[in-house]
């Protein structure tokens, strides 16, 4: 395809991905800030989804986990009600959450873990068809899904296990930043045993010089069985653990080579941020129903600080049943 008439992506410096707020505060009533520059469009359409009261809404992405930090720790001098929402990653498992008013952790990985849903793929896929297909017959194509999301949580959550051992121990060793495509088994749209077992490798050279401890079976397998415990002192932020600690970027693409796979319909051809927002479109709105519900307990005493435009809507208004299960 030539690229002559594709719009650019803009190239913001890591300042003025900072500073982009300064020039629209006169026409924005809240602002919403995400790690993933670039990803506006997908978290605009997320936001304009989920708060609909919010009629002047801006979605600011800063680059990076620790620009959105940044940006909630520092004063609000725009006056205008903000809020920081980030992936939760492994945060919770390696004792890095930190705790400031205004800042929301995902209760999952990553933003892809609440895109997983058979229902939402499945339309998407048939969109996508040419001749599209009725939504009976996708799922008869995929009747044995169950099957293949058992197997594929089973041994993802075995590779998961290295990957927190490596990000425990500092391993100079990549690990969810390891792209999917790398990763799968084409007949299986799985993890390929033949990477897993190059990955084992790579992990124990990577031990060799400063880590030599986990180059010992048994050590290693008593890092391996506690991956998933939280540190001492520490708290846990993912709603259910295994599950939600998993890579939902991997898990999202190994469903949708499966789904690509047995429909035909090269979902995966798309790019991501196009393959996202096709893909939000059919995600139930319940799905994000506690973020949503975090969202405006932080926005409330804003709205009342700063004389904000919108109100916190009904149902998300604090009740006294809800004061006392907080304080249980």
């Amino acid at each position: 395809m030539s690229k002559k008439g594709v719009r650019a992506v803009p190239q913001y410096s890591e300042a003025a991905l900072y500073g982009r707020d300064i020039l629209l505060k006169a026409t924005t009533d809240c602002f919403f800030y995400f790690e993933d520059a670039g990803q506006e469009p997908l978290y605009d359409r997320f936001v304009r989804m989920l708060f609909p009261s919010i009629k002047r809404v801006q979605v600011l992405c800063l680059g990076g986990c620790s620009q959105v930090i940044k940006k909630i720790r520092s004063e609000n001098v725009l006056g205008v009600p903000r809020i920081g929402i980030i992936d939760l990653d492994y945060g919770d498992l390696l004792g890095d959450i930190v705790d400031i008013n205004d800042l929301i952790y995902f209760e999952k990985h990553c933003f892809e873990n609440y895109m997983i849903n058979l229902s939402a793929l499945l339309n998407t896929a048939i969109e996508h068809l040419d001749p599209p297909i009725t939504y009976g017959e996708a799922e008869e194509k995929v009747r044995d899904y169950g099957q293949f999301h058992t197997r594929l949580i089973d041994r993802y959550t075995s590779v998961t296990r290295y990957f927190l051992v490596a990000r425990r121990e500092r391993l100079s060793i990549s690990t969810t930043k390891i792209s999917a495509a790398e990763m799968v088994d084409s007949d299986i749209s799985g993890v390929a045993d033949e990477w897993f077992d190059a990955y084992k490798e790579k992990f124990l050279a990577a031990c060799e010089d400063n880590h030599p401890h986990l180059q010992d079976t048994d050590i290693l397998q008593e890092q391996l069985d506690a991956a998933f415990e939280i540190p001492v002192g520490g708290r846990r932020i993912a709603f259910t653990s295994p599950d939600d600690h998993l890579s939902g970027k991997h898990l999202l693409y190994f469903m949708t080579h499966f789904i690509d796979k047995r429909l035909g319909s090269n979902l995966l051809d798309l790019g991501v941020l196009n393959r996202y927002l096709k893909l939000l479109k059919h995600v139930p709105v319940d799905s994000f129903e506690r973020i949503v519900g975090r969202c405006w307990e932080s926005l409330g005493p804003q709205i009342n600080r700063f004389g904000a435009h919108f109100q916190v809507p009904e149902e998300y208004r604090s009740r006294p049943e809800d004061a006392a299960a907080a304080a249980a």
